[in-house]
């Protein structure tokens, strides 16, 4: 548990990072799942399963949380 947290620490300090980790693991469980599941059911079962680890992980985060707004 403790490195879960030292991790989703880590990607909500570097959100450029964490967007691309969410880019790469998207695009990677998706691809597999649809090589051993099929294209309809992979595609359904490979996004489950990103928003699954991207949760626990803590990497989910919006495009619009990316740019830090500077108003005053």
């Amino acid at each position: 548990m403790k490195n879960l947290r030292s991790l989703r620490d880590y990607f909500k300090q570097r959100p450029k990072i964490s967007l691309l980790a969410d880019l790469i693991m998207a695009a990677f469980l998706i691809t597999i799942s649809i090589l051993i599941f099929g294209r309809r059911p992979g595609a359904f079962i490979g996004f489950f399963a990103y928003i699954m680890l991207s949760n626990i992980l803590g990497t989910s985060l919006a495009i619009s949380n990316t740019k830090q707004s500077k108003v005053k």
